[in-house]
């Protein structure tokens, strides 16, 4: 969930409101096999690719802010951030899984919500990352030029982004990309 910063009074200058934008689109693709034991090669047909690899699901993700800006007297100063989160998930629905046995569809349901807990944690990751890019522009004080603003905004927001990436390269290889979160390839144990 993002921060709604609203504004504060530090001495003579407020702080800049931070807004957010958050749009999260679900999409599916449909995998056809007639059974648990044929649904790996499904995937392997029309599954997402992730660097060259097949993946069960994937995420993409976009982070982006907008600056208002406002030169006066005593130089420029960011009157208002917008802070914009655009995600897209993609996750495989399984078309003739109402026809498998029981414990077929129980373990797909595992596979799948396995998926969803890895992909949501990837998703409230991306969204502190967020937060922290509003917090630290707010937290810029006023440069002598609005160029010099922007360019110090830019270097503050990528600083976040980069430790954002840093903390989700962490998160994949502590959980062996969802392994440890029962996230498994259909044809596995």
């Amino acid at each position: 969930m993002l921060l709604l910063l609203s504004p504060l009074t530090y001495g003579s200058m407020a702080r800049p409101a931070v807004l957010p934008e958050t749009v999260i689109n679900v999409r599916f693709y449909d995998v056809s096999a007639p059974d648990m034991g044929a649904l790996p090669s499904a995937l392997d047909r029309v599954a997402p690719r992730d660097q060259g690899k097949v993946a069960l699901g994937k995420a993409s993700y976009r982070l982006d802010w907008r600056l208002e800006l406002e030169q006066g007297k005593q130089g420029c100063a960011i009157r208002q951030i917008v802070v914009s989160t655009d995600a897209t998930l993609l996750i495989p629905r399984w078309l003739e899984k109402g026809k498998a046995s029981r414990q077929e569809r129980l373990r797909w349901e595992r596979i799948t919500a396995g998926l969803l807990d890895y992909e949501a944690r990837h998703k409230e990751m991306v969204l502190q990352s967020a937060t922290r890019i509003g917090i630290a522009l707010a937290d810029l004080p006023a440069e002598p030029s609005c160029d010099a603003l922007r360019y110090s905004a830019w270097k503050a927001g990528m600083k976040e982004l980069e430790q954002g990436q840093r903390r989700i390269d962490s998160f994949q290889r502590q959980t062996r990309h969802g392994e440890m979160l029962g996230l498994r390839w259909p044809g596995e144990g």
